[in-house]
């Protein structure tokens, strides 16, 4: 018995850091084995909270650097539709009465059931590139004219994005560094309490 365990170990450990980098490509292929679990029901805060999925905005990542597009978004709050993979996040979205979805950026359930025609604007705050270029190719291949704006780690990858459709890509570390730059040059402390 001890012997399997630690073989059981040793395998696991050995395996999961290579099966974490291929996730989300994983998940697309399995995907179908958690259809046998859709019986069950969903916990009252994770379930999809949005009316018809007719939506103009898709935001996907409402926190970090979502949670201050999602500010500016709430003057369209009828027109948005969030996806977050946080059951905190959507917990919070749902006590604000806005529509969200829990759900992953690679999870392409999700865009089956929004009607991509009438989506205006599409943002993902998600630095994923596989799942990013997921859902570009799921965009623009229904609706050439939706905007999509990505988020990229690299300039490498930012050129890869544009190069797949993006209409525009956030890149937070050069952001970040800007202001950063601009900061220390102005020699002012800013106030981040708004």
């Amino acid at each position: 018995m001890f012997s399997t365990i630690v073989l059981a170990t040793i395998l696991t450990m050995s395996l999961t850091p290579h099966l974490v980098d291929y996730k989300s490509s994983l998940f697309n292929k399995m995907g179908f084995v958690s259809k046998v679990f859709d019986f069950l029901p969903a916990k009252d805060s994770l379930e999809m909270t949005s009316d018809k999925f007719e939506k103009k905005i898709l935001l996907f990542g409402a926190h970090r650097a979502g949670k201050v597009i999602l500010k500016d978004l709430m003057n369209r709050k009828d027109d948005l539709l969030v996806v977050d993979h946080n059951p905190e996040v959507i917990v919070t979205l749902k006590n604000k009465k806005i529509s969200c979805v829990y759900g992953e950026l690679s999870n392409t359930d999700i865009l089956e059931k929004i009607d991509i025609q009438k989506l205006e604007m599409v943002i993902s705050t998600v630095s994923s590139l596989e799942g990013n270029k997921l859902l570009l190719k799921s965009i623009k291949s229904k609706n050439p004219k939706t905007t999509v704006v990505v988020t990229a780690n690299t300039i490498t990858e930012a050129l890869e994005m544009y190069n797949k459709g993006a209409d525009y890509v956030m890149l937070p570390q050069v952001v970040a560094g800007a202001d950063l730059s601009k900061l220390i040059h102005d020699g002012k402390r800013k106030d981040f309490s708004e």
